[in-house]
């Protein structure tokens, strides 16, 4: 589906963003791969995408080929070593975006948000959607650890707190030598969603 075209101050705001944190060389790949013309490769990097940005919308009608380079460039298999960065990123690209009623999320898609027409607006819907994004990764993450539990897979369901919660807390840790020494006993299955549970909420 076709997207409108992207204003000239939004638009402007973006490639900004998009060349502070990318080389030259990146920029000029992921324009290549998009099918994007790379007009003026001497260019500054912003103003690079910029001049590259507006021609194409404007030669197809719609901000599609941009959407594109956006997903391309912020793919997030690109960042499993840096997802910091990643989040930087999307964070500063989603005030912007705001404008344009899009946010860019982690999984590599773009949603609809309301609108917005001021900067303070545009913080406070990216602040939101990143608080939910969030804790419905903690909430998946939380009922995956229970349906193990249930499952009676208990050394998984330790595992996949392990990698989702390097640092250990002190309750968990006394169920894992509750769990190597006694094994589970009648209770422990109980025991073990309700700390999960009380460790998720002390996050928020």
């Amino acid at each position: 589906m076709p997207f409108p075209q992207i204003n000239s101050s939004t638009l402007e705001s973006i490639c900004q963003i998009l060349g502070e944190s990318f080389t030259g060389s990146k920029i000029n790949k992921y324009l290549k791969d998009c099918d994007i013309p790379n007009q003026y490769p001497t260019m500054t990097k912003w103003k690079r995408l910029n001049e590259a940005f507006y021609s194409i919308q404007k030669i197809k009608g719609n901000s599609n080929d941009i959407l594109r380079f956006i997903e391309t460039a912020l793919h997030p298999s690109l960042f499993i070593d840096d997802f910091e960065r990643f989040k930087r990123i999307c964070s500063k690209l989603n005030m912007s975006l705001a404008f344009i009623e899009l946010r860019y999320c982690d999984d590599g898609k773009f949603r609809n948000v309301e609108g917005v027409e001021t900067i303070s607006d545009a913080i406070k819907i990216t602040k939101q959607s990143e608080i939910t994004s969030f804790w419905d990764k903690e909430n998946t993450i939380k009922q995956e650890i229970e349906d193990l539990i249930n499952q009676d897979s208990i050394a998984t369901a330790f595992e996949k707190i392990d990698t989702y919660l390097p640092d250990a807390h002190p309750d968990i840790e006394r169920l894992r030598k509750t769990y190597i020494n006694e094994g589970a006993k009648h209770d422990f299955h109980d025991r073990f969603k309700i700390c999960i549970r009380n460790v998720f909420n002390e996050r928020a």
